[in-house]
């Protein structure tokens, strides 16, 4: 019920600008699986860039699932 509403969006940018501004971080990273288009969506809208893919990375029950390894970085 709270999907599409910008919610997500709101955190992530909270966060970024949170561990940017006041920790003065200079980079975050974050693992995404290959196959949550709208979470990559809402990520990349968010500033973060995919800068690569892990294939078969975690094992989930029987299977492996890729991840992708997204990125952002603190330009100021």
């Amino acid at each position: 019920q709270q999907r599409n509403k910008g919610y997500g969006k709101a955190i992530i940018n909270e966060l970024v600008r949170f561990a940017f501004e006041d920790l003065n971080f200079h980079r975050l990273d974050l693992a995404v699986y290959d196959f949550n288009q709208q979470a990559i969506k809402c990520y990349k809208d968010c500033g973060f860039e995919i800068e690569g893919l892990f294939i078969d990375n975690k094992k989930v029950g029987a299977n492996y699932w890729s991840t992708y390894n997204m990125s952002i970085i603190n330009k100021n």
